[in-house]
């Protein structure tokens, strides 16, 4: 049996969806209509509910977002996504974590050095945490391509870093094997688009966490990303790494 790809079926609140408000929505989408079908909920995810659905036409996922989740601007690159995400918080009086706005300054002093030296964009997953990996010991996958879009390597590389917490050697062999060759420059790139990605996800877990219906704490797991964030604004590393974002190759 074969598997086709993702479909998307928007709903106002997807997670308190019964099994009979689930079997309506597949009713209404031609490709998970036909029957005979089974229909199993999957865990994990954030931000949707997922369905694996058979029938005559194969095996496919089948993903329920919530309108609330546009609140996330999930189609927008990293950088345009930090500035709307504080507007968006101010428009719904989202409690902030305490000092966020204050290191705006410092989110801009990575924009400035990570535009030094653009690099030419690339097809990105954009989202590429631990649990988004599957391996059997032969072949790799990547699921979840929800936030996937042609964005700068060195995001990638400094996201799949800061989410699975590798060593900086560790960064530095994946910064080795991706581009073919040692890359300092990019080896700095990384860890600023980490801290980016860290300090940009706790405005997104604060929406998620005012705006959403899943049962998860996103408030705490924010929390969490938005204390190592301070952490490295406030470290000793911040300016040696703007420093040598700036510099040639």
């Amino acid at each position: 049996m074969r598997s086709e790809g993702v479909r998307v079926v928007r709903s106002r609140t997807a997670a308190a969806l019964t099994d009979h408000d689930l079997e309506k929505i597949l009713d209404a989408v031609p490709v998970t209509a036909a029957h005979p079908r089974t229909v199993h909920r999957l865990p994990g995810g954030l931000t949707n509910v997922n369905l694996k659905v058979t029938g005559p036409a194969g095996s496919m996922v089948t993903r329920v977002s919530t309108v609330d989740s546009a609140l996330l601007a999930i189609d927008v690159d990293m950088f345009a996504v930090q500035a709307e995400y504080p507007r968006v918080v101010r428009e719904h009086g989202f409690r902030l974590p305490e000092g966020h706005l204050d290191y705006l300054p410092r989110f801009a002093q990575v924009r400035e050095a990570l535009a030094a030296h653009p690099e030419p964009t690339v097809p990105c997953h954009d989202d590429l945490l631990a649990e988004n990996f599957i391996g059997d010991g032969r072949r790799l996958r990547l699921i979840d391509d929800e936030y996937a879009g042609n964005n700068d390597p060195c995001f990638e590389l400094g996201n799949i870093w800061s989410e699975s917490s590798l060593a900086v050697g560790q960064l530095e062999e994946l910064v080795t094997h991706s581009c073919g060759r040692s890359r300092p420059r990019a080896v700095a790139r990384c860890p600023l688009f980490g801290l980016a990605s860290k300090y940009g996800w706790t405005l997104w877990t604060v929406i998620r966490s005012a705006a959403g219906t899943l049962d998860f704490d996103f408030w705490s797991w924010g929390t969490v990303k938005y204390e190592r964030a301070r952490a490295e604004f406030d470290g000793p590393d911040f300016d040696r790494l703007l420093g040598q974002a700036r510099a040639p190759d």
